[in-house]
């Protein structure tokens, strides 16, 4: 998942759906598992890193370079 997110700031089920081979339906409820499990945030029809996720990342980003 989180290879999307090097060029993007938000993702759609489109974009798991060609990275992953799913079918949309599949990618639509991994989406929404990443949603509960507070990995993801809605933003409309996309989804974009959750903040404390993102901060987390962001963190471990920084301390691998």
């Amino acid at each position: 998942m989180l290879i999307l997110f090097a060029t993007q700031n938000e993702i759609t089920a489109r974009d798991v759906m060609r990275l992953l081979g799913l079918p949309p339906r599949q990618a639509s409820e991994l989406l929404e598992a990443w949603v509960a499990k507070g990995w993801l945030a809605p933003a409309g029809a996309r989804y974009r890193l959750a903040a404390d996720f993102k901060r987390n990342y962001n963190q471990i980003m920084e301390q691998n370079r």
